[in-house]
């Protein structure tokens, strides 16, 4: 069985945004990977790796972005970039038509048996939306997502003390 309720607030998020919470005895267990820009995946499209390079930095000194997150902020930019083709082509259609009757008649197509559906593009802008919606909330890229946060500015891996710890929590 799956677990229950919402997902937990992950404790740096709880501590940018000043809970209470942040401190209690059981948050001390969890895993607190460093805060710092995770390598760019080699399978990135390059409009995704422009997304990465514009955004991984501002997420890195906001603390919402650390070395484990990498592929899911890599889904995020690939996201976004599927929306803005399919957006892209869609808007396309009425820049070709000129006018509303056309361009919505382009919105509909008919397939080789004769039947009409909805342009294949606007589900894959659907879905890609969805999806980047979906992701972008784990990383505070939307207002709702950053409703409850003041973030501040996370002193650079450099600046940060160096502690030696042990690689695992062994007794």
């Amino acid at each position: 069985m799956g677990q229950r309720g919402p997902n937990k607030t992950p404790t740096n998020t709880l501590k940018i945004r000043q809970s209470w919470r942040a401190n209690k005895p059981e948050r001390k267990k969890e895993v607190q990977p460093e805060i710092n820009i995770p390598g760019m995946p080699e399978w990135l499209s390059p409009p995704a790796r422009r997304k990465w390079l514009r955004l991984a930095p501002v997420l890195a000194r906001s603390g919402l972005l650390t070395e484990l997150d990498g592929d899911t902020f890599a889904r995020y930019c690939e996201a976004m970039v599927q929306y803005e083709q399919a957006k892209r082509y869609i808007d396309s259609l009425l820049k070709e038509t000129g006018n509303d009757a056309e361009y919505q008649s382009r919105l509909l197509i008919r397939t080789v048996n004769g039947n009409v559906i909805q342009n294949p593009a606007i589900s894959l802008m659907k879905n890609a939306s969805v999806e980047a919606d979906r992701l972008g909330k784990q990383f505070g890229l939307s207002p709702s997502a950053r409703a409850g946060l003041s973030i501040s500015p996370v002193a650079k891996p450099s600046e940060q003390k160096s502690k030696k710890k042990k690689p695992f929590n062994v007794a």
